[in-house]
Protein backbone atom coordinates (compact mmCIF):
# COMPACT_ATOMS: atom_id res chain seq x y z
CA UNK A 1 0.00 0.00 0.00
CA UNK A 2 2.90 2.42 0.70
CA UNK A 3 4.68 1.30 -2.10
CA UNK A 4 1.21 2.27 -4.48
CA UNK A 5 1.06 5.67 -2.75
CA UNK A 6 4.57 6.81 -4.35
CA UNK A 7 3.17 5.56 -7.38
CA UNK A 8 4.39 2.34 -8.05
CA UNK A 9 3.38 -0.69 -9.93
CA UNK A 10 3.40 -3.53 -6.96
CA UNK A 11 2.60 -7.03 -7.20
CA UNK A 12 1.70 -9.00 -4.19
CA UNK A 13 3.97 -12.10 -3.76
CA UNK A 14 2.33 -15.17 -1.44
CA UNK A 15 5.84 -17.72 -0.55
CA UNK A 16 4.83 -21.10 0.82
CA UNK A 17 7.49 -22.63 2.25
CA UNK A 18 5.61 -25.76 3.93
CA UNK A 19 2.74 -28.64 3.01
CA UNK A 20 0.15 -27.93 5.68
CA UNK A 21 -1.70 -31.00 3.83
CA UNK A 22 1.16 -33.39 5.14
CA UNK A 23 1.68 -32.33 8.32
CA UNK A 24 -1.20 -31.60 11.18
CA UNK A 25 -1.32 -28.64 13.07
CA UNK A 26 1.51 -26.83 11.22
CA UNK A 27 1.28 -23.55 8.92
CA UNK A 28 -2.38 -22.94 7.42
CA UNK A 29 -1.03 -21.80 4.28
CA UNK A 30 -4.34 -21.84 1.98
CA UNK A 31 -5.90 -19.54 4.97
CA UNK A 32 -3.05 -17.39 4.51
CA UNK A 33 -3.34 -17.05 0.97
CA UNK A 34 -6.79 -16.43 0.90
CA UNK A 35 -5.65 -13.23 3.08
CA UNK A 36 -2.83 -12.43 0.86
CA UNK A 37 -5.66 -12.74 -2.51
CA UNK A 38 -8.29 -10.10 -0.43
CA UNK A 39 -5.70 -7.37 0.88
CA UNK A 40 -4.15 -7.16 -3.17
CA UNK A 41 -7.73 -7.02 -4.43
CA UNK A 42 -8.63 -4.00 -1.98
CA UNK A 43 -5.79 -2.69 -2.97
CA UNK A 44 -6.10 -3.64 -6.70
CA UNK A 45 -3.02 -4.83 -7.53
CA UNK A 46 -1.97 -8.37 -8.76
CA UNK A 47 -0.82 -11.24 -6.32
CA UNK A 48 1.12 -14.52 -6.80
CA UNK A 49 1.41 -17.65 -5.04
CA UNK A 50 4.99 -19.42 -5.11
CA UNK A 51 5.44 -23.14 -4.11
CA UNK A 52 9.12 -23.44 -2.28
CA UNK A 53 8.20 -26.36 -0.39
CA UNK A 54 11.62 -28.48 -1.82
CA UNK A 55 13.58 -25.77 -1.58
CA UNK A 56 12.85 -25.02 1.99
CA UNK A 57 13.08 -28.50 2.92
CA UNK A 58 16.59 -28.77 1.33
CA UNK A 59 18.20 -25.45 1.91
CA UNK A 60 16.55 -24.97 5.55
CA UNK A 61 14.63 -27.75 7.19
CA UNK A 62 17.27 -30.62 6.35
CA UNK A 63 19.87 -28.19 7.10
CA UNK A 64 18.21 -27.12 10.71
CA UNK A 65 17.21 -30.90 11.26
CA UNK A 66 20.87 -31.61 11.03
CA UNK A 67 21.84 -29.29 13.67
CA UNK A 68 19.53 -30.44 16.19
CA UNK A 69 20.47 -33.68 15.99
CA UNK A 70 24.12 -32.70 17.07
CA UNK A 71 22.58 -31.33 20.02
CA UNK A 72 23.09 -27.33 18.78
CA UNK A 73 20.84 -24.76 18.14
CA UNK A 74 20.27 -23.51 15.04
CA UNK A 75 17.96 -20.76 13.59
CA UNK A 76 16.12 -21.89 10.71
CA UNK A 77 14.95 -18.10 10.09
CA UNK A 78 18.23 -16.68 9.71
CA UNK A 79 18.74 -19.97 6.95
CA UNK A 80 15.12 -18.90 5.21
CA UNK A 81 16.16 -15.33 4.52
CA UNK A 82 19.69 -16.31 3.31
CA UNK A 83 18.14 -19.52 1.04
CA UNK A 84 14.65 -18.93 0.62
CA UNK A 85 13.06 -15.39 1.29
CA UNK A 86 16.30 -13.66 -0.52
CA UNK A 87 17.96 -16.27 -2.39
CA UNK A 88 15.26 -19.02 -4.00
CA UNK A 89 12.29 -16.57 -3.97
CA UNK A 90 14.15 -13.40 -6.13
CA UNK A 91 15.15 -15.80 -8.45
CA UNK A 92 11.91 -17.04 -9.37
CA UNK A 93 11.06 -13.75 -9.45
CA UNK A 94 13.30 -12.38 -11.50
CA UNK A 95 12.69 -15.33 -14.07
CA UNK A 96 9.23 -14.28 -14.32
CA UNK A 97 10.50 -10.10 -15.29
CA UNK A 98 10.49 -9.60 -18.90
CA UNK A 99 14.44 -8.23 -19.36
CA UNK A 100 13.52 -4.67 -20.18
CA UNK A 101 11.81 -3.90 -17.17
CA UNK A 102 14.52 -6.26 -14.80
CA UNK A 103 17.19 -3.39 -13.70
CA UNK A 104 13.86 -1.30 -12.64
CA UNK A 105 12.50 -4.11 -10.84
CA UNK A 106 12.66 -3.80 -6.73
CA UNK A 107 11.82 -6.27 -4.14
CA UNK A 108 9.79 -5.12 -1.53
CA UNK A 109 9.31 -6.91 2.13
CA UNK A 110 7.34 -6.52 5.94
CA UNK A 111 10.80 -6.45 7.66
CA UNK A 112 11.51 -3.56 10.30
CA UNK A 113 14.59 -3.06 9.28
CA UNK A 114 16.12 -0.39 7.10
CA UNK A 115 18.60 -0.91 3.74
CA UNK A 116 20.54 2.53 2.69
CA UNK A 117 23.42 3.46 0.40
CA UNK A 118 26.35 5.08 0.21
CA UNK A 119 29.52 5.94 -1.62
CA UNK A 120 32.40 4.25 -0.34
CA UNK A 121 36.25 5.24 -0.57
CA UNK A 122 36.60 3.97 -4.05
CA UNK A 123 33.56 5.42 -5.54
CA UNK A 124 31.47 2.69 -5.87
CA UNK A 125 27.97 2.56 -4.43
CA UNK A 126 27.65 -0.23 -1.37
CA UNK A 127 24.63 -1.15 0.82
CA UNK A 128 23.73 -1.58 4.25
CA UNK A 129 21.25 -2.89 6.17
CA UNK A 130 20.11 -0.94 9.93
CA UNK A 131 17.95 -1.55 12.50
CA UNK A 132 14.55 -0.79 11.96
CA UNK A 133 12.97 2.33 13.71
CA UNK A 134 10.87 0.36 16.19
CA UNK A 135 13.46 -1.30 18.52
CA UNK A 136 11.03 -3.58 19.51
CA UNK A 137 10.24 -4.90 15.87
CA UNK A 138 13.61 -4.47 14.92
CA UNK A 139 14.36 -7.76 12.27
CA UNK A 140 18.25 -7.49 11.02
CA UNK A 141 19.30 -9.63 13.62
CA UNK A 142 17.21 -12.49 11.44
CA UNK A 143 18.61 -10.74 7.84
CA UNK A 144 22.07 -11.06 9.12
CA UNK A 145 22.89 -13.42 6.87
CA UNK A 146 22.09 -12.09 3.38
CA UNK A 147 24.65 -10.91 1.11
CA UNK A 148 25.23 -7.46 0.03
CA UNK A 149 24.12 -8.47 -3.66
CA UNK A 150 21.26 -9.95 -2.16
CA UNK A 151 20.35 -6.51 -0.63
CA UNK A 152 21.08 -4.17 -3.25
CA UNK A 153 17.68 -4.30 -5.19
CA UNK A 154 15.26 -5.13 -1.44
CA UNK A 155 13.61 -2.11 -0.24
CA UNK A 156 12.04 -1.96 3.31
CA UNK A 157 8.99 0.75 3.54
CA UNK A 158 8.09 -0.15 6.45
CA UNK A 159 11.65 0.20 8.43
CA UNK A 160 12.03 3.79 8.62
CA UNK A 161 8.75 5.03 8.89
CA UNK A 162 6.18 3.06 11.32
CA UNK A 163 5.83 1.77 14.57
CA UNK A 164 4.29 -1.88 14.73
CA UNK A 165 0.79 0.36 16.41
CA UNK A 166 1.04 2.75 13.42
CA UNK A 167 1.14 0.14 10.71
CA UNK A 168 -2.16 -1.65 12.63
CA UNK A 169 -4.16 1.84 12.41
CA UNK A 170 -2.92 2.19 8.84
CA UNK A 171 -3.75 -1.19 7.94
CA UNK A 172 -6.96 -0.55 9.71
CA UNK A 173 -7.93 2.85 8.12
CA UNK A 174 -7.35 1.22 5.14
CA UNK A 175 -9.77 -1.60 5.53
CA UNK A 176 -7.13 -4.33 4.94
CA UNK A 177 -8.61 -8.12 6.25
CA UNK A 178 -5.28 -8.44 8.10
CA UNK A 179 -5.65 -5.65 10.03
CA UNK A 180 -6.65 -7.83 13.29
CA UNK A 181 -4.90 -10.83 12.41
CA UNK A 182 -2.53 -12.22 15.22
CA UNK A 183 0.90 -11.92 14.85
CA UNK A 184 3.24 -15.08 14.39
CA UNK A 185 5.67 -16.32 16.49
CA UNK A 186 8.32 -18.92 16.73
CA UNK A 187 8.96 -21.41 13.73
CA UNK A 188 6.30 -21.90 11.07
CA UNK A 189 6.11 -25.90 10.53
CA UNK A 190 5.87 -26.50 14.29
CA UNK A 191 2.49 -24.86 15.05
CA UNK A 192 1.37 -23.06 17.89
CA UNK A 193 -0.02 -25.76 20.10
CA UNK A 194 2.97 -28.50 19.63
CA UNK A 195 6.10 -28.40 21.78
CA UNK A 196 8.57 -28.00 19.73
CA UNK A 197 10.93 -30.64 21.16
CA UNK A 198 8.21 -33.39 20.67
CA UNK A 199 7.92 -32.12 16.94
CA UNK A 200 11.40 -32.60 16.38
CA UNK A 201 11.49 -36.32 17.85
CA UNK A 202 9.14 -37.03 14.98
CA UNK A 203 11.92 -36.35 12.18
CA UNK A 204 14.76 -37.16 14.29
CA UNK A 205 15.19 -40.92 14.71
CA UNK A 206 15.88 -42.22 18.76
CA UNK A 207 19.32 -43.90 19.10
CA UNK A 208 18.56 -47.72 19.17
CA UNK A 209 21.53 -48.76 19.72
CA UNK A 210 25.29 -47.02 21.94
CA UNK A 211 25.45 -45.12 24.95
CA UNK A 212 22.22 -44.49 27.08
CA UNK A 213 20.76 -40.59 27.10
CA UNK A 214 21.92 -39.80 30.27
CA UNK A 215 22.29 -36.09 32.09
CA UNK A 216 25.64 -36.48 34.55
CA UNK A 217 26.65 -33.80 36.78
CA UNK A 218 29.24 -31.06 35.34
CA UNK A 219 30.52 -30.75 38.49
CA UNK A 220 32.14 -34.94 38.99
CA UNK A 221 31.67 -35.81 35.28
CA UNK A 222 30.10 -39.09 36.65
CA UNK A 223 27.05 -39.07 39.08
CA UNK A 224 24.04 -39.61 36.82
CA UNK A 225 21.70 -37.19 38.01
CA UNK A 226 18.86 -38.13 35.21
CA UNK A 227 17.83 -38.90 31.35
CA UNK A 228 17.45 -37.11 28.52
CA UNK A 229 14.56 -37.82 25.43
CA UNK A 230 17.44 -36.50 22.52
CA UNK A 231 20.48 -33.92 22.39
CA UNK A 232 17.87 -31.58 20.89
CA UNK A 233 15.29 -31.46 23.42
CA UNK A 234 17.62 -29.31 25.60
CA UNK A 235 19.39 -26.60 24.95
CA UNK A 236 22.95 -25.05 26.92
CA UNK A 237 21.48 -22.84 29.86
CA UNK A 238 17.79 -24.64 29.55
CA UNK A 239 16.19 -26.29 32.61
CA UNK A 240 17.52 -30.01 32.09
CA UNK A 241 14.30 -31.19 33.80
CA UNK A 242 15.63 -33.09 36.92
CA UNK A 243 15.53 -32.29 40.41
CA UNK A 244 18.44 -33.69 42.31
CA UNK A 245 19.77 -33.03 46.01
CA UNK A 246 16.94 -31.19 46.17
CA UNK A 247 18.04 -28.40 44.02
CA UNK A 248 16.81 -27.98 39.74
CA UNK A 249 19.39 -29.12 37.46
CA UNK A 250 20.24 -26.56 34.01
CA UNK A 251 22.10 -27.95 31.06
CA UNK A 252 26.22 -26.54 30.72
CA UNK A 253 27.26 -28.36 27.39
CA UNK A 254 26.82 -31.49 25.69
CA UNK A 255 29.18 -34.73 24.54
CA UNK A 256 27.40 -35.90 21.59
CA UNK A 257 29.84 -38.89 21.64
CA UNK A 258 28.55 -40.17 24.84
CA UNK A 259 25.19 -39.08 24.31
CA UNK A 260 25.30 -37.23 27.63
CA UNK A 261 24.24 -33.69 28.93
CA UNK A 262 25.96 -32.60 31.95
CA UNK A 263 24.15 -30.17 34.38
CA UNK A 264 24.83 -27.92 37.26
CA UNK A 265 22.55 -27.36 39.87
CA UNK A 266 20.93 -24.15 40.10
CA UNK A 267 20.32 -21.22 37.34
CA UNK A 268 22.87 -18.86 38.25
CA UNK A 269 25.53 -21.53 38.12
CA UNK A 270 29.04 -19.74 37.29
CA UNK A 271 29.45 -22.64 33.88
CA UNK A 272 26.16 -21.79 32.51
CA UNK A 273 28.05 -18.65 31.90
CA UNK A 274 31.14 -17.96 29.21
CA UNK A 275 33.37 -15.15 27.72
CA UNK A 276 34.90 -17.03 24.90
CA UNK A 277 33.43 -18.49 22.11
CA UNK A 278 34.54 -19.37 18.56
CA UNK A 279 33.69 -19.39 15.08
CA UNK A 280 34.48 -21.40 12.25
CA UNK A 281 33.98 -18.51 9.45
CA UNK A 282 32.50 -14.83 9.53
CA UNK A 283 29.89 -14.07 7.08
CA UNK A 284 30.11 -10.44 6.60
CA UNK A 285 27.68 -8.26 4.40
CA UNK A 286 29.65 -5.78 3.07
CA UNK A 287 33.77 -5.73 2.97
CA UNK A 288 35.02 -6.80 6.70
CA UNK A 289 35.56 -4.11 9.30
CA UNK A 290 39.22 -2.75 9.76
CA UNK A 291 41.13 -5.04 12.17
CA UNK A 292 41.35 -2.39 14.38
CA UNK A 293 37.80 -2.41 14.60
CA UNK A 294 37.39 -5.51 15.77
CA UNK A 295 38.60 -4.74 19.26
CA UNK A 296 34.69 -3.20 19.85
CA UNK A 297 31.87 -4.80 18.10
CA UNK A 298 28.29 -4.92 18.90
CA UNK A 299 26.48 -8.09 19.19
CA UNK A 300 23.79 -10.14 19.84
CA UNK A 301 23.05 -13.56 20.29
CA UNK A 302 19.12 -13.79 20.58
CA UNK A 303 16.81 -11.59 18.61
CA UNK A 304 16.02 -8.11 20.59
CA UNK A 305 18.45 -8.43 23.26
CA UNK A 306 20.50 -5.36 24.33
CA UNK A 307 23.22 -5.12 22.41
CA UNK A 308 26.95 -5.85 24.68
CA UNK A 309 30.44 -5.57 23.25
CA UNK A 310 32.96 -8.07 22.15
CA UNK A 311 36.23 -8.07 20.70
CA UNK A 312 37.01 -10.43 17.49
CA UNK A 313 40.27 -12.31 17.53
CA UNK A 314 41.42 -14.36 14.24
CA UNK A 315 43.14 -17.41 16.12
CA UNK A 316 46.01 -18.83 13.95
CA UNK A 317 44.49 -22.17 13.30
CA UNK A 318 42.13 -19.66 11.06
CA UNK A 319 39.10 -20.72 13.90
CA UNK A 320 37.93 -16.33 15.41
CA UNK A 321 37.54 -16.72 19.22
CA UNK A 322 35.40 -13.98 20.07
CA UNK A 323 35.83 -12.97 23.55
CA UNK A 324 32.46 -11.10 25.46
CA UNK A 325 32.85 -8.23 27.48
CA UNK A 326 30.75 -9.17 30.06
CA UNK A 327 29.68 -12.99 30.76
CA UNK A 328 27.70 -14.63 28.51
CA UNK A 329 24.31 -16.84 29.71
CA UNK A 330 23.36 -19.84 27.42
CA UNK A 331 25.41 -19.83 24.52
CA UNK A 332 25.67 -22.89 22.63
CA UNK A 333 26.92 -24.08 19.18
CA UNK A 334 24.40 -23.45 16.29
CA UNK A 335 23.48 -19.97 17.74
CA UNK A 336 24.21 -17.23 15.82
CA UNK A 337 25.95 -14.20 16.78
CA UNK A 338 25.41 -11.08 15.07
CA UNK A 339 27.74 -7.91 14.54
CA UNK A 340 26.93 -4.53 14.18
CA UNK A 341 28.60 -0.93 14.10
CA UNK A 342 26.02 1.24 16.15
CA UNK A 343 22.71 0.63 14.04
CA UNK A 344 24.54 -0.81 11.02
CA UNK A 345 24.33 -4.75 10.72
CA UNK A 346 27.84 -5.72 9.73
CA UNK A 347 27.35 -9.95 9.95
CA UNK A 348 26.87 -13.06 11.57
CA UNK A 349 28.07 -16.42 12.34
CA UNK A 350 27.09 -19.43 13.97
CA UNK A 351 28.86 -20.63 17.01
CA UNK A 352 30.84 -23.63 16.42
CA UNK A 353 31.85 -24.58 20.66
CA UNK A 354 31.82 -22.87 23.67
CA UNK A 355 34.46 -22.69 26.00
CA UNK A 356 32.39 -23.34 29.10
CA UNK A 357 32.75 -21.42 31.72
CA UNK A 358 35.71 -19.56 30.95
CA UNK A 359 36.44 -15.85 32.36
CA UNK A 360 38.96 -12.88 31.01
Amino acid sequence: MLLKQRGLKVVGVYMQNWDSFEETGTCTSDEDYKDVVGVCNRLKIDSIRVNLVKEYWARVFSVALDGYEKGYTPNPDILCNKEIKFGCLVDKLKALIPSPESHRTWFATGHYANVDRYVDNDGKIRTRLRRGKDGSKDQSYFLSGISQTQLEKIVFPLGDLYKKTEVRELARRNHLQTAKKAESFGICFVGEKKKFSNFLSEFIPTRKSGPEPLIKSALDYKTVIGRHSGMFSRTIGQSAGVTFNSEKWFVAYKDLDSNTMYAVPGHDHSLLYTQKVFLDSVHWIGSPPPTSSLATLSYQIRHLETPKTCSLVNEPNGEWAVLFHQPVYGATPGQYIVFYDSDVCLGNAPISRVQTGFRL
